[in-house]
């Protein structure tokens, strides 16, 4: 039995695909298989057949406006949030990447020179297998909106929707529930969205939890999808960039956990991270050295596609 609240974050297509098979799962598991088992109990009147309680919740964040349409189509019942402030203003990134080199001089170091870069475009199509122009969208949406409007409100709302759910768990659990929070992201490595912000979203989730629910056990838990999962369904040059993208994400990924559960002063810095809203952390900086009760990522969850199995399943 579930005895903890639980956020489930997709990020991009692969993040998008796997929230929907998570809450069918979920749904199977809470409401039963003809959906109606929280209703027959007698606990929970007000909800509807296979709604699921606001003890469960999930944010899903990518560029492409279709996408998120169609999760929000297939995802219904109040407790599912999709990120539209942050697909971009401006659609296109050499346009959009040039704005940001003009804006923050040496502060993005991972934007690369204009010379040869991607021509993608229109970006509210999604990030094209690039992880750096996902980023740079990110970027983007929080240069022009702000960060609160971009994707901190957003943030906020699941955060708060958790923080006033005991009391749904407590019933569900028959007042056998803890108070932690477990908090699955699942994001692609092999390009594009997932790949490019997958960090900025684990950092700003744990910024907000530790401002918001600073008393409260949360554990991040990363699903990863690597390239293997995207056998035969791409190009021999979009496979190789593929592996080429997860084999830096996955270094990215590695020692950020390492520096969380074991922090080296020397390194402080390295893993902060600058955006372009001074409002935002210590003057736009967000780092992972917390004071007190600190989310934790204890460990990472990595998904292969075995000989045998088909990404459908």
């Amino acid at each position: 039995m579930i005895r903890q609240r639980i956020l489930y974050v997709g990020i991009g297509g692969s993040g998008l695909d796997l929230g929907i098979k998570l809450d069918e799962a979920l749904r199977r598991e809470i409401c039963g298989l003809d959906g109606r088992a929280l209703v027959k109990s007698g606990a929970f009147p007000a909800l509807k057949p296979n709604q699921l309680p606001s003890f469960v919740q999930s944010l899903y964040i990518d560029f492409a406006a279709e996408s998120l349409s169609h999760v929000t189509q297939n995802i219904r019942g109040g407790n599912t949030v999709a990120a539209t402030n942050l697909i971009p203003m401006i659609d296109n990134y050499s346009a959009l990447a040039t704005d940001l080199r003009l804006h923050a001089g040496d502060d993005y170091p991972w934007i690369p020179p204009a010379s040869g870069e991607p021509n993608v475009r229109p970006l509210n199509g999604g990030a094209g297998q690039f992880p750096t122009v996902g980023r740079a969208a990110f970027f983007g949406s929080i240069k022009s909106q702000g960060y609160r409007r971009a994707i901190g409100d957003d943030i906020t709302r699941v955060i708060n929707s958790l923080a006033e759910s005991m009391g749904d768990l407590s019933t569900y659990t028959g007042q056998n529930s803890v108070s932690d929070v477990a908090v699955y992201v699942g994001f692609s490595m092999s390009g594009g969205t997932g790949c490019g912000v997958f960090l900025d979203v684990i950092q700003l989730l744990m910024h907000e939890f530790h401002n918001q629910l600073s008393a409260v056990g949360v554990t991040i838990l990363p699903i990863v999808l690597l390239p293997s999962t995207f056998d035969k369904l791409l190009p021999a040059d979009n496979a190789r960039r593929a592996k080429l993208n997860a084999a830096r994400a996955l270094l990215d990924l590695t020692e950020t956990i390492e520096q969380l559960q074991q922090p080296n002063t020397s390194r402080r810095e390295e893993f902060r991270i600058k955006y372009p809203d001074s409002t935002l952390g210590s003057n736009g900086s967000v780092g992972v050295d917390f004071l007190g009760r600190a989310p934790m990522i204890p460990v990472a969850t990595l998904v292969e596609k075995p000989s045998i199995m088909d990404r459908d399943y």
